[in-house]
């Protein structure tokens, strides 16, 4: 490698070697830098993994990657950022281009399966992780209305609003107790309630969680000697990284999670206790502010006596707060809730 990174990654390895290197990079750069081995991890952003119209990097970029990936040390992860979006303000007309409709994004005002996508992808594009380059970096501006745009300084929103996205670098909301100074103060939507303040993950943290679930679903697949079937029903959703466009929303998505639990063999742990996985047998609902299952008895359905969901007000991703209530876990590749019944969970007769 050369010039000032080069450099700087010597003394790194030099003062840490057991430390892994991370370089926010494709494999064209780390080879024009010189030498790709001293990079552990490389990390391209979403769109140089299989862009549109950008040479050299249109169409799948992934098997250039493989040499790198021979060495059993090395892995390569995957971004998004501001990138997906346009980093632009919304008066720019560049960002408002077709272009920046289908890529995975983490955009409060994005379509919930470009939130989930990345899990997907992962699979899709073989990359084993991901890297995200911040998540409370405008915290105490979270709960403010934005203010008018400045083109001039469109960063200067008062808000989540940054880089020509709305949320990017923000995935948390402050919950304040009613210890807090702020607090109580009706008008002050972060004025939670309770003993301490609390971070308060947002629902495009939620989604992205779903999406490791469903990255989970598709390599135990992949463990069954399925992979092929999974690819297959992976790809007629999001045939390329760009293709998360709205249209895939909704109905084409959850038909699409169907069709992968529909590949569980019959009969093991994992196809028995489907319903966990499987969005139309287990639908959920918000009442209250609540999450719940219709399959929860009456006494646990909102408004019962036992139920114990916090509530935060509505905000532009719709916050809520779900405490201790539902916890979920994954096991023979189904999700599943503490509050089953034994006789309900995953390995049971």
């Amino acid at each position: 490698m050369g010039g000032v990174c080069a450099a700087i990654g010597d003394e790194a390895i030099a003062a840490w070697p057991q430390v892994d290197t991370l370089v926010t990079a494709t494999i064209n750069d780390a080879q024009d830098a010189g030498d790709p081995s001293k990079i552990s991890i490389l990390v391209p952003p979403v769109n140089r993994l299989d862009d549109v119209n950008n040479p050299p990097y249109i169409g799948n970029q992934r098997p250039n990657y493989n040499q790198y990936l021979a060495d059993p040390d090395n892995s390569m992860w995957s971004y998004v950022s501001c990138l997906s979006n346009g980093c632009a303000s919304d008066g720019d007309p560049q960002s408002n281009g077709t272009y920046w409709d289908g890529w995975p994004s983490l955009a409060i005002d994005a379509p919930a399966s470009q939130h989930r996508a990345m899990g997907w992808m992962a699979f899709l594009y073989d990359f084993s992780g991901e890297l995200y380059w911040e998540t409370t970096y405008r915290l105490d501006l979270a709960w403010n209305s934005c203010l008018p745009l400045d083109p001039g300084q469109p960063n200067n929103s008062n808000c989540l609003f940054y880089e020509g996205t709305n949320g990017d670098g923000t995935l948390f909301y402050p919950g304040k107790g009613d210890s807090n100074p702020d607090c109580p103060d009706a008008s002050d939507r972060g004025c939670i309630g309770g003993t301490h303040d609390i971070p308060l993950e947002t629902i495009r943290l939620k989604r992205t969680r779903d999406g490791r679930e469903d990255f989970e679903l598709l390599n135990h697949l992949r463990s069954l000697g399925l992979e092929g079937e999974a690819t297959t029903i992976v790809e007629s959703l999001f045939p390329n990284m760009h293709s998360v466009t709205p249209d895939r929303d909704g109905a084409p998505f959850d038909s699409a999670r169907a069709a992968l639990v529909d590949l569980l063999p019959v009969g093991t742990a994992a196809a028995r206790h489907c319903v966990h996985v499987e969005p139309r047998r287990q639908q959920r609902d918000l009442r209250d502010g609540c999450r719940w299952n219709r399959s929860d008895p009456p006494d646990r359905q909102p408004g019962s006596r036992h139920q114990t969901c916090m509530v935060t007000r509505r905000i532009e991703d719709r916050v809520h707060v779900e405490p201790r209530r539902q916890q979920r876990d994954l096991r023979d590749g189904c999700r599943w809730n503490r509050s089953d019944s034994p006789d309900q969970r995953p390995g049971s007769r």
